[in-house]
């Protein structure tokens, strides 16, 4: 089984195509930082999305949005001027939208969002 899961954010506002057989195809790239500190680096995953879930990301994705997919990888080998470039896709069957809420500095968190260690059942 190859499925891939990867959260990041939208490097620029999702774009949508049309194939020769008329289906829409919606394109998107997501920035996935990994490490930390001398060792953060960032990986670029270009994400493909048909249907519905397509026209959900239409309407909803903007550029910086954070955001979760699941899809099959797919490692594409384009070749330029005699180099051999790797392109990491993903073909997405899943998608979530991480909404962000801005809590003042004299408001709390809303209670569903907020956890105890006496409220965790191990």
């Amino acid at each position: 089984m190859n499925i891939l899961t990867a959260d990041g954010r939208l490097v620029a506002d999702p774009e949508t195509f049309t194939t020769k057989n008329d289906k829409n195809i919606v394109s998107f790239t997501i920035a996935n930082d990994v490490g930390y500190g001398e060792y953060k680096k960032t990986n670029f995953y270009k994400c493909k999305v048909f249907g519905k879930t397509g026209e959900a990301v239409m309407r909803f994705a903007k550029k910086g949005m954070d955001t979760v997919v699941t899809g099959e990888h797919i490692m594409r080998v384009d070749e330029k001027d005699g180099k051999k470039y790797y392109n990491n896709e993903i073909s997405v069957r899943d998608i979530k939208f991480i909404f962000k809420d801005k809590v003042e500095n004299n408001q709390s968190e809303p209670e569903g969002n907020s956890f105890s260690d006496d409220s965790i059942p191990f």
